[in-house]
């Protein structure tokens, strides 16, 4: 088993995880990934496009491979995309490789930063705050296995 060694922080879009995550590696002298970013960089297209061209499963996938090659990395501060917890095996690799912290936010609050920011595709053409919370109750049981909230 590999020796812990990133900060994995989870939770739902808008929460802070990005923001939250380059605080802490500046704080820490450390890396920082968002790991959204890291899939469009290898996909070579926006998630929106992913989502639209390829559908949530094949993102899904890129997701997967993407959080591996990071776990194999140098340590680091990783801001994991809102439905990454939805996988069992996602969860275990993330708890193997580091300390898991989930990021709680209110609803309205992060509706408000998806409205203000409008890049993301799993609550288009839906009240962000209505979406966000059908995300929350499918994605909370995962979101609890956290090393801390």
């Amino acid at each position: 088993m590999t020796a812990r060694r990133h900060i994995v922080l989870v939770g739902l879009s808008g929460a802070g995880k990005t923001t939250v995550g380059r605080r802490v590696a500046a704080a820490l002298g450390g890396l920082f990934i968002d790991l959204d970013a890291e899939i469009e960089r290898r996909a070579g297209k926006s998630i929106r496009r992913i989502f639209a061209e390829d559908g949530e499963a094949a993102f899904r996938i890129i997701e997967a491979a993407s959080a591996s090659d990071v776990f194999a990395g140098p340590p680091l501060i990783l801001a994991a995309g809102g439905g990454y917890t939805e996988s069992e095996a996602k969860r275990s690799a993330a708890r193997v490789a580091g300390l898991v912290v989930f990021l709680s936010v209110g609803i309205d609050a992060a509706a408000a930063r998806l409205v203000e920011a409008g890049d993301r595709p799993l609550v288009d053409g839906a009240e962000p705050a209505s979406r966000l919370r059908e995300l929350l109750e499918r994605r909370e049981e995962g979101y609890l296995e956290a090393d801390h909230t």
